[in-house]
């Protein structure tokens, strides 16, 4: 379907770029920050068991303390979002503090940190690794991890449990029972790993020695959430390598109740695999359930979000419009229907120019805001053409912007090519989701990966498009 030829002889000498966009790459979405305001939302329960057996230096217990203490800081902390618990051990293991504590904030588990890092040497009573007993505790304890798993009261979704062990040894109770304490150990691994508690180990050097454990592959939940500190590692800088992890496994869903008028574009061009094409449908069906779409039948309207759906490659596809959805569960089947293909060519100009015919044609009432939210994973490419020209996808998009329409992008990964983000830039009214692989050192992204930015997703939209506070659920 082209359908583009009329705007864009209107408005192809006027490309330019609209406002301040802000990006979130990896850095923003994922990782490590002690700026409040990327505190990450991580909907989640954290339980620290930190080895503090003799054959670990004072120095490196302050700094697996450290550790804590930067991952609490990039989390935002309350008992709905994220929650904190702390386990010692050595000769046994022992709670410092609990997850039904009721911290408000990260300053009051930080206070507490700060003290247990003064007071490092007194918590000492033995020189044995206990380890058992510390993966023991965080399962039976129902104030750390527990034995069950946890859901969210509101949507039902099972809330994650991560265990974070740090140690730098063997299990060790005495000389004797070496074996037989490493097969308890395993057998607490195990029966944590049955009740689905996900475990991230960080093996800290012996005496300053990182010497071979393969115990603890038994123990960690992924080899990707193994981490060995080698002597070139600052240890107070390890919580920056698994922050990441524990964000793309946590997010939090979110509930947006504002008038809204949303048209989803999704891009099915054939750099997207067909089994990436099915993820990206589920993360739209999850990201529309974020927009709370209902209709009054007695006075026949909608009272808060209305969302249509399009896809396109080298042709248009208009699925449904807004008015014919009128629950989340309309929106989720018409996504679901959408056919699992891709064809060749990336034509997003006419995908825009389609939101301005029909997908968001007719404004709904004054105060209600029209956003075309734009998954793609890369730049204009029309059919026959033998390189990419954004210039008429960015000038559609400053012609939707001049009739009352906003685009947002997130940008999906891309497995062929580190695609450039000016087009992105220059087409989003206020934001670019940026999930391109390799822009940056160590960072890596999946199309698995998006169902862990829905919620800020649609957060920053919501937030943009109305007076609506943060509404985690």
């Amino acid at each position: 379907m082209k359908i583009v030829c009329v705007l864009l002889s209107l408005v192809a000498h006027m490309v330019t770029v609209h406002g301040d966009v802000e990006i979130f790459d990896y850095a923003r979405l994922f990782g490590l920050s002690n700026k409040t305001e990327e505190q990450k939302y991580m909907c989640v329960d954290i339980v620290f068991a930190i080895d503090i057996s003799c054959s670990v230096k004072n120095i490196d217990k302050k700094k697996m303390v450290t550790i804590v203490e930067n991952v609490v800081k990039g989390a935002k902390v309350n008992e709905k979002i994220t929650r904190f618990g702390l386990v010692l051990f050595d000769n046994g293991a022992r709670k410092e503090f609990g997850l039904n504590n009721n911290f408000g904030n990260a300053d009051e588990i930080l206070g507490l940190l700060a003290d247990l890092k003064t007071n490092i040497k007194d918590k000492k009573e033995g020189c044995k690794t206990h380890t058992w007993k510390a993966l023991e505790l965080v399962r039976t304890d129902e104030d750390l991890l527990g034995s069950v798993s946890r859901y969210d009261t509101e949507t039902g979704r099972e809330r994650k449990r991560v265990l974070i062990l740090m140690t730098d040894g063997v299990p060790f109770d005495n000389k004797r029972n070496v074996d037989e304490m490493a097969d308890l150990t395993k057998e607490m691994g195990r029966l944590n790993d049955l009740a689905n508690i996900t475990t991230f180990v960080v093996h800290v050097p012996r005496d300053g020695v990182l010497e071979p454990i393969p115990l603890l592959e038994d123990l960690v939940s992924s080899m990707r959430w193994l981490h060995e500190v080698g002597a070139s590692t600052d240890l107070e800088d390890v919580g920056r390598y698994f922050f990441h992890q524990l964000v793309k496994i946590s997010g939090c869903d979110y509930r947006c109740t504002t008038k809204i008028d949303i048209c989803f574009v999704m891009d099915r061009s054939d750099s997207i695999e067909i089994e990436n094409i099915k993820l990206t449908k589920d993360f739209l069906k999850d990201l529309g359930d974020s927009f709370l779409v209902t209709y009054d039948k007695s006075n026949k309207k909608f009272t808060s979000a209305m969302i249509g759906v399009t896809s396109y490659n080298q042709d248009v596809y208009q699925h449904s419009l807004g008015v014919e959805c009128k629950d989340n569960a309309c929106v989720r089947d018409v996504i679901s229907a959408i056919p699992d293909e891709h064809k060749k060519y990336t034509e997003t100009y006419d995908a825009l120019a389609n939101v301005a015919s029909q997908c968001l044609k007719v404004p709904r009432g004054p105060g209600i805001h029209r956003v075309a939210i734009l998954a793609t994973d890369g730049n204009t490419w029309k059919e026959g053409s033998n390189r990419i020209n954004s210039r008429p996808t960015i000038a559609i998009a400053n012609r939707l912007r001049r009739m009352g329409i906003d685009i947002e992008v997130i940008g999906v990964p891309n497995y062929r090519e580190v695609v450039g983000i000016d087009e992105w830039q220059k087409t989003a009214s206020h934001f670019v989701f940026d999930m391109r692989n390799g822009t940056g050192p160590g960072w890596s992204v999946s199309f698995e990966d998006l169902k862990s930015i829905t919620g800020t997703v649609a957060r920053k939209i919501c937030e943009q498009y109305s007076d609506e506070q943060a509404n985690e659920v």
